[in-house]
């Protein structure tokens, strides 16, 4: 998956540095609403429990003009019933406020719409994260009042904004 900025490539064990250097920094984890420190001992239980077990679809971020890992996409709770999962990105710090995070969002849309068929996928979003929001909104996603019914786990935080987006081409 690729555009002319940036392409994705699948997850590994040998990305763990990375993903917790990004997930840790402040401006990173700030958003997220699990708060804690990532380890790489919990990385790697991930990968083992979650990416090897299709739970999770992940993709590295990597700029075309240098090959440099510059982020992650992913999705995650794969619902494969519902064909769909709870969509989440994150940057190293210099590449946040580019535009490429939006321009790898998309790459994942086109995946998930193109290659896995989902009917839609979700996002929790923190009430304070106002620019994840609004790029969510700007990308096609929109507020649900009722999350419960779109197999959404964790529905009742009140800290959260529940947003879906479907799947245009249905």
């Amino acid at each position: 998956m690729d555009n002319d900025s940036i392409y994705l490539r699948p997850i590994s064990y040998d990305d763990t540095k990375n993903i917790v250097k990004w997930r840790n920094n402040p401006k990173v984890k700030s958003r997220f609403v699990f708060q804690d420190d990532l380890t790489e001992e919990m990385h790697n239980n991930y990968m083992k429990t979650r990416v090897e077990t299709g739970e999770v679809i992940q993709f590295i971020i990597v700029l075309k003009e240098n090959d440099k890992d510059i982020g992650t996409c992913f999705i995650k709770d794969v619902n494969y019933e519902l064909r769909c999962g709870e969509t989440g990105i994150f940057l190293g710090e210099e590449y946040m406020n580019t535009g490429l995070g939006f321009v790898a969002a998309h790459a994942l849309d086109n995946y998930l719409w193109d290659v896995l068929d989902f009917n839609y996928m979700y996002a929790r979003v923190r009430k304070d994260n106002r620019n994840s929001l609004r790029v969510s909104l700007h990308q096609g996603y929109e507020i649900v009042p009722d999350p419960e019914n779109y197999g959404i786990p964790d529905h009742d935080n009140p800290d959260v904004v529940y947003l879906i987006f479907r799947n245009p081409r249905k």
